[in-house]
């Protein structure tokens, strides 16, 4: 999976606190991954025009807000290697 080098430093710490901070990405590839990952889930994205991740530290976990062209806004959720995808509501650890 590609985003994951991208995204070393951006690992969850003082979200389960839902204490965060989002820091914006700018990578074409990153939100074409992004669109095929939010796509793939079978949710409506037909462009990502905007990624942010969560800023924090772990070892195995990194979140990411996607905002798509259609106006919808996913949470991505790297845990080990598996990818999570749901709407975005700013509560990281929700369902």
């Amino acid at each position: 999976m590609k985003i994951l080098p991208y995204f070393a430093a951006a690992l969850i710490g003082a979200a389960a606190a839902q204490n965060y901070t989002l820091r914006e990405v700018t990578s074409d590839s990153v939100n074409e991954e992004s669109q095929k990952l939010i796509s793939e889930t079978g949710n409506p994205c037909v462009i990502v025009v905007q990624v942010w991740a969560v800023e924090g530290s772990s070892q195995d976990a990194a979140i990411f807000k996607a905002a798509c062209s259609n106006s919808r806004e996913y949470q991505i959720t790297v845990m080990s290697g598996r990818v999570f995808v749901k709407d975005w509501t700013g509560q990281l650890f929700s369902n």
